[in-house]
């Protein structure tokens, strides 16, 4: 049998089909998108995450399990005689891992460099 490296074989099949999901969040009022988790899988980091402590640190070509993760961000530097609202205007993509504050190899998208403009 293959090694388990997602650590799946060992949860319930509601736990593993939550983990295998797609899923995605809004805010409070059900409005806006504000994150997209894509299926937990293999990836090999690009960069050095820091963990809480030391011993929690994972070093850049570690392997790991992780979610995708996408956040999105809406009307920064609005001007406020903008006749639009709500319209995203960046995303910050990386790789979710369970027991980490903070995301792995992030890479933010901008209204300046993909295309987001208000009229």
């Amino acid at each position: 049998m293959p090694s388990d490296t997602t650590g799946l074989r060992s949860l319930s099949t509601a736990d593993r089909a939550e983990q295998l999901a797609t899923t995605s969040e809004y805010s409070a009022d059900g409005e806006r998108l504000t994150d997209d988790f894509g299926p937990l899988h293999e990836v090999t980091l690009a960069k050095e995450l820091k963990g809480s402590t030391s011993e929690t640190t994972l070093a850049a070509s570690t392997a790991v399990t992780a979610r995708e993760h996408k956040s999105y961000a809406y009307d920064e530097n609005r001007p406020a005689d903008a006749a639009v609202s709500g319209l995203v205007t960046s995303t910050v993509t990386g790789a979710s891992l369970a027991g980490y504050a903070t995301d792995a190899d992030t890479a933010k998208c901008t209204n300046k460099n993909c295309g987001f403009r208000f009229k």
